[in-house]
């Protein structure tokens, strides 16, 4: 590129933190926009999770869509698994439940007969 190079000021290199395990849990009373940049941001590894009937579930890809629900609760559209939020709804697009391998929500609504109103922690 032809952009300018200029080197670091020797005075204040800077590391990036070590990641806690604990910012990989999903908050859900957070809003859908920041809770989407989370996983994204944490993808694939070590990747964001919740809790899915006692289990953890891996989460790979989501997004915020506008709409509501009560915090951590399904909203099933046809093939598509929205969590509720702070603000908005969390659509799923890539989960991976404990001891599985990471599939598309269609899969895992199919697999697991994901029911309207369950509950992610």
């Amino acid at each position: 590129g032809k952009a300018p190079r200029r080197p670091q000021p020797p005075v204040c290199p800077q590391y990036a933190p070590v990641l806690d395990r604990a910012i990989e849990r999903l908050d859900w009373t957070l809003p859908a926009q920041a809770l989407a940049n989370k996983v994204r941001a944490l993808a694939p590894k070590p990747g964001s999770f919740c809790e899915f009937r006692g289990k953890r579930l891996k989460i790979f890809r989501a997004a915020a869509v506008s709409g509501s629900a009560l915090s951590g609760r399904a909203v099933l559209q046809g093939k598509r698994l929205l969590v509720g939020t702070g603000e908005g709804l969390l659509e799923l697009a890539e989960v991976q439940p404990e001891g599985k391998k990471i599939s598309i929500v269609r899969d895992f609504i199919n697999g697991y007969h994901i029911q309207e109103e369950e509950v992610f922690l």
